[in-house]
C-alpha cells in the first residue's frame, strides 16, 4: 500500500506536466497489474471527468536471469538497468519518423527503481501474426524492418560492445566454452560451430546500431492505423545491426510469438524472415547468419542456467528448451557454412 501511494504521489504531484489536457484534482485509479520475471507493471488512469489519460509505472525486480552466463546483452545492475533504458527509448524518440506510421515510448518520469511511461494502445506483433497470414503479415514485417533500421540511426553517444569481427569471435567462443558438453555431443554441429569461429575475425565492415536486445515480434505493438512502436529495449549500446534482426527472426521460429500455440511453420517464418530484411535494406550472407548463430547460443546459454517450466501443450509445442535450442543453433550454423560455400564470409 504505501508503495502504491508513493506512486500515486509522483503522478499527482506531475500529471499536469505530462498531459495539459487534464484538470487539477484529477481522479488516479489502478486498473492493470502484470508481474514479469525482471520488472513489474501497473498502469494507471488519469480522468478529471472530462478527458482520460493513462501511464504505466515499471519497475525493476531483483530476480530473473542473474546467473553467471555469457550473454549479448548488458551486465546492468539492479539500480542502473532503468536508466539504460530510459536513455534507449529516448534516443528511438528522437529518431523514428512518426509521420511515416511509426511511433515511440515517451519516457514520463525517472525514479529510483523504475520509469513511469506514456502509454501506447494497440496489440503485440506476435499475437497477430500467429493468426494472420498472407499480405498484411508480410506488410506488417516489413514495416517491422524499416522500423529498426531507424533505430539503428538514432545518433546517442554509448559504448560499442562487439564492433568487429574479432569481438564476434571472442564472444563466440565464450558460447562454445560454456556450452560445450551440449554442443559436442553432435560431432557435424561442433564442426560447422568450429569452422564459424575460425572465419568471424575475417569479417570486415560491421556496422552498428543501437541494438535493442530483444527485437521480437511481442516487443512491436500495433495501433490504430498500423502504427508500430517499439517496446522494452534491453540496454543501450552499439552492435551488430545483424543482432537485432537475428532476435526477430529466430522468434519466429520457436513459440516466442505466442509460446503457448508453438511456433510457426518454417516456409511462413522464411517469409517473414525475407520480408524482415527487405525492410531492413539488406541480405542474409555468412555475416547475418554467423549473428543469427550467436543470437541462438545465447538463448540456449539463458536456458541452461534458468530452464524454462512449461506443461502440458506448452511443453510439447515450444522449442525453447535444451534439445530444441541445440536444433536451432544447427539450423543456423549450416545456413552460415552454407554462406561462406557460395559466398565467401564477406558474402
Amino acid at each position: 500500500m504505501a508503495e502504491r501511494d508513493k506512486t500515486v504521489g509522483m503522478i499527482e504531484n506531475s500529471y499536469g506536466e505530462w498531459f495539459g489536457d487534464l484538470a487539477a484534482g484529477a481522479e488516479i485509479s489502478e486498473v492493470w497489474r502484470s508481474e514479469r520475471a525482471q520488472s513489474a507493471l501497473v498502469r494507471y488512469e488519469i480522468s478529471d471527468g472530462l478527458a482520460v489519460r493513462s501511464v504505466m509505472v515499471k519497475r525493476n525486480s531483483l530476480t530473473g536471469d542473474v546467473a553467471e552466463r555469457p550473454r549479448l546483452g548488458l551486465r546492468s545492475g539492479f539500480e542502473s538497468k532503468h536508466r539504460l533504458e530510459a536513455a534507449a527509448l529516448a534516443a528511438i524518440h528522437r529518431s523514428v519518423p512518426e509521420n511515416d506510421g511509426f511511433g515511440s515510448v515517451r519516457v514520463l518520469e525517472i525514479f529510483a527503481d523504475g520509469l513511469i511511461l506514456e502509454t501506447v494502445e494497440g496489440r503485440d506483433l506476435g499475437s497477430i501474426l500467429r493468426r494472420t497470414h498472407g499480405i498484411g503479415a508480410a506488410v506488417l514485417v516489413r514495416r517491422s524492418g524499416e522500423l529498426l533500421r531507424s533505430m539503428h540511426r538514432a545518433s546517442l553517444d554509448v559504448p560499442t560492445a562487439r564492433g568487429s569481427g574479432n569481438d564476434l569471435a571472442r564472444s563466440f567462443e565464450e558460447f562454445l566454452h560454456f556450452l560445450g558438453p551440449e554442443l559436442r555431443a553432435d560431432p557435424a554441429l561442433a564442426d560447422r560451430l568450429d569452422r564459424i569461429a575460425a572465419a568471424l575475425p575475417d569479417l570486415d565492415h560491421l556496422s552498428v546500431g543501437l541494438g535493442h536486445g530483444d527485437f521480437a515480434p511481442r516487443n512491436l505493438l500495433v495501433g490504430d492505423g498500423q502504427r508500430l512502436t517499439i517496446l522494452d529495449p534491453l540496454g543501450c549500446q552499439l552492435v551488430p545491426v545483424e543482432e537485432d534482426l537475428a532476435y526477430f527472426a529466430l522468434a519466429l521460429r520457436t513459440g516466442a510469438l505466442v509460446p503457448w500455440l508453438g511456433p510457426i511453420s518454417e516456409r511462413v517464418a522464411s517469409d517473414l524472415e525475407g520480408e524482415l530484411l527487405a525492410g531492413y535494406g539488406t541480405t542474409s550472407g555468412f555475416r547475418y547468419h554467423a549473428v543469427c548463430t550467436l543470437v541462438a547460443l545465447d538463448a540456449m546459454a539463458a536456458d541452461k542456467v534458468r530452464p524454462v517450466r512449461r506443461s502440458g501443450m506448452a511443453k510439447r509445442l515450444v522449442t525453447q528448451t535444451l534439445p530444441g535450442r541445440t536444433t536451432l543453433v544447427n539450423a543456423c550454423a549450416a545456413r552460415a557454412i552454407e554462406a561462406i560455400q557460395s559466398g565467401g564470409v564477406d558474402g
